[in-house]
């Protein structure tokens, strides 16, 4: 509710990222946990989440079929982080499918 209602508020890019967390882990919703997580991104997150929603993104579509979307996502996160601390972790994802 607050990411459609309050798409400006800073507490909707960490809603989003909460869903995208919850379709994850909890829901096993791989497609839908990739959009919380690219929308999180597009609203803003703290620096500190930030980069570890580029990483989640690419960890919930590494359960799909999406090999486009896996390999773009994942050089979306090499591009903005190319030393980032989920670096290893991404190329283990985008190279599972």
């Amino acid at each position: 509710q607050i990411v459609s209602d309050y798409p400006h508020d800073s507490a909707s890019g960490l809603a989003a990222f909460t869903i995208g967390r919850i379709r994850l882990h909890d829901l096993k919703q791989y497609n839908a946990a990739a959009d919380g997580f690219s929308l999180a991104i597009r609203l803003g997150l703290p620096a500190g989440l930030r980069e570890q929603a580029y990483a989640k993104q690419v960890e919930a579509l590494s359960h799909t079929d999406d090999s486009r979307r896996l390999r773009a996502a994942a050089d979306s996160y090499n591009q903005h982080y190319p030393k980032g601390i989920w670096k290893e972790w991404v190329e283990r994802w985008s190279k599972s499918r």
